[in-house]
């Protein structure tokens, strides 16, 4: 909607659409009045695969996401966050909660002052239902980053909401790097001129996310990460779910076809859970060099 056209598939069903992180170039022009820095620079809005995805497993998720952000940590500003939230959703989902913690343990608490927490879809509901749900979110699972310098943005089927709402992620930008520049300015009141216009340009960084710090400085890969850990966290909750249900369906011991399709589905769950549990352990070389760190 912000480019003009659907270069980014758009999910009007229950099947995701997105399964690889696809960068799409913003026409920098109706934002140069508020924010000129961005002449003869490139502005690029990516669009990344969600968790609980139809076709990948959440760690095939995390991994693409992590392995984008890693490649663009030494290439790309990074500018901030955008995360979107249905508002059409009766309730919000345990999915939802799941999604939000590894979120959070992608950008660390450091970045919060960048993220921009999208209530989309708005306008598919009464807007007393919309203020009500968004007043809910506030209240609870948005607090934390809220109280960390998130903004919050409403999103519709509009393309200027979604002008909107790049312009408040430019915005988060702006703030965080001037105040990087009061700051740079204030720890080094003995360099030249040249040397502190040189401080006060750079960038590099200061918007960085914790997955990348953990990744690039730190060598970290991805299930030492702190979102590798959030998503093993939620992944054997998850599971034993599971399990209980898959143990209480079966002392049940009904036999129509209904059950039986739920019993595999069950089954086929605690397999793909398994399986996500697997590729999240950490070596134990790994393990012992975290310990020697």
């Amino acid at each position: 909607m912000v480019c003009g056209d659907e270069k980014v598939v758009v999910g009007h069903d229950i099947q995701s659409c997105t399964s690889v992180v696809t960068p799409v170039e913003i026409d920098v022009n109706p934002f140069l009045h508020q924010f000129p820095w961005l002449k003869n620079r490139t502005l690029l809005l990516v669009d990344t695969p969600g968790f609980d995805d139809t076709y990948l497993g959440d760690m095939e998720i995390l991994t693409i996401i992590a392995d984008w952000l890693k490649s663009a940590y030494k290439d790309h500003v990074l500018g901030g966050v955008l995360y979107l939230y249905d508002v059409t959703n009766d309730r919000y989902t345990g999915s939802a909660r799941k999604n939000l913690d590894i979120f959070r343990g992608i950008c660390g608490q450091d970045a919060f002052d960048i993220v921009v927490l999208g209530a989309s879809k708005g306008g598919r509901i009464s807007p007393e239902l919309g203020q009500q749900r968004l007043k809910a979110l506030k209240d609870t699972h948005w607090k934390e980053f809220i109280s960390e310098g998130a903004e919050i943005v409403t999103i519709d089927d509009t393309r200027q909401s979604a002008k909107n709402a790049v312009a408040q992620v430019l915005h988060s930008f702006t703030k965080k790097r001037e105040e990087s520049k009061k700051q740079a300015a204030i720890k080094t009141p003995a360099v030249t001129r040249k040397e502190q216009k040189g401080i006060l340009n750079s960038e590099d960084h200061i918007t960085a996310l914790a997955i990348q710090e953990e990744l690039v400085d730190k060598k970290f890969i991805v299930p030492e990460t702190s979102a590798g850990k959030e998503l093993r966290v939620t992944l054997r909750e998850v599971l034993e779910y599971e399990k209980k249900y898959l143990e209480l369906a079966k002392r049940d011991g009904d036999e129509d076809e209904e059950t039986k399709q739920e019993l595999q589905n069950a089954l086929e769950q605690i397999r793909k859970l398994s399986k996500q549990l697997e590729q999240l352990k950490v070596p134990l070389g790994r393990r012992l060099l975290s310990i020697l760190r």
